[in-house]
């Protein structure tokens, strides 16, 4: 029998609902049968423009109890109330990065997912990127001790003054800016690819638009930060280097550099170089080209990703799932850089 997929949240600026729903679209195990909207006619319109034969809600105790599964995309304030009422009620649960805007919630949704064993995943979905895979088999077997990792994460819409004032901005709705939205995917890659977690951390943000316009066409103060650096150490004493923004930067690039040579990535992209150093020895002079698995670069990760949320409704484990430990974790990073930022200090993780 098909599962019964429901999305909550269907976005104004970026519509990451879309995304999912689009990676779901050829997955025949379930079907998309409600879409949940404080904006009944948002919800209606989703569901016109995706040709879904769903239903549009705007109460989410209703509709969890016409679906199997929830796939949640609302502001990150937001997040923990509507997994822990899924959990709750035995629902699975797909949730969008962060767990949540304060810190101090997140073990609510560790503790949730432990006590009901309903089924949970958090939706880092470079995990899912065919490069990501690749280059953590090909970190693991080539470069040996991690010495250093550099890593860039952005966008650019926000690059432009006249993108509206949305919930992003507000701290109360998002908690930080290019530091959660970015960072959190980067802190999650340098585990996943390298095998490193982050043992002390020292953080600085800047919001470099102070000022934008909401659709009624007031004037706003900017509460996030448009770039966040953060220099951190890891547990083996590997040093690292992150910069997010979303006023710029485009994409993830990455080096690794270790005892075994260096690699050199473009995490949204399928093609990288490497460059082989003997443990005992200097490194060659070529560099070689490689290059991972092509992948529907739009698409191709949310569809792998959604597809292990319907395994695991199914009870069929999947190894690149990110579970709500593995977030719980990519928090813990996430609030010490927020408190270094604040106190302009190093704080251990």
């Amino acid at each position: 029998m098909k599962k019964k997929i429901g999305i909550v949240g269907t976005g104004n600026s970026v519509s990451i609902g879309y995304f999912h729903a689009m990676g779901l679209i050829d997955e025949d195990r379930c079907e998309i049968v409600a879409v949940l909207n404080r904006s009944l006619e948002r919800s209606e319109k989703f569901i016109t423009d995706l040709k879904l034969n769903a239903k549009a809600y705007t109460d989410y105790e209703i509709m969890l109890e016409d679906v199997d599964g929830v796939i949640i995309c609302t502001p990150n304030d937001s997040h923990v109330d509507y997994a822990v009422k899924a959990m709750e009620k035995g629902v699975g649960v797909l949730l969008e990065k962060p767990l949540s805007n304060d810190f101090s919630k997140c073990k609510k949704l560790v503790e949730t997912a432990e006590r009901t064993g309903a089924f949970s995943m958090i939706g880092y979905t470079n995990r899912f990127n065919n490069q990501v895979e690749t280059l953590s088999s090909f970190v693991k077997k080539n470069i040996g001790k991690i010495f250093t990792i550099d890593m860039t994460y952005g966008g650019e819409r926000q690059a432009n003054p006249q993108v509206e004032y949305e919930w992003r901005h507000n701290k109360a709705q998002s908690g930080s800016g290019a530091l959660v939205d970015y960072g959190a995917h980067a802190v999650d890659l340098i585990k996943v690819i390298c095998g490193v977690e982050i043992a002390k951390v020292n953080c600085m943000v800047n919001t470099c638009i102070n000022e934008r316009k909401d659709a009624n066409g007031t004037v706003r103060i900017v509460e996030t930060d448009d770039v966040a650096v953060v220099n951190a150490v890891g547990t083996g004493g590997e040093l690292c280097s992150m910069t997010m923004s979303r006023v710029g930067h485009n994409g993830c690039e990455m080096t690794v550099i270790g005892e075994c040579g260096k690699i050199i990535a473009n995490v949204k992209d399928n093609k990288f170089k490497y460059l082989k150093k003997a443990k005992d020895g200097g490194y060659e002079s070529q560099w070689l080209q490689l290059e991972s698995p092509a992948q529907d670069m739009k698409f191709g990760a949310f569809k792998k990703q959604n597809t292990a949320f319907i395994d695991g409704l199914f009870n069929i484990n999947n190894s690149q799932v990110c579970s709500v430990t593995d977030a719980y974790y990519v928090e813990k990073v996430l609030n010490c850089c927020v408190k270094s930022s604040k106190n302009d200090s190093v704080v251990t993780v």
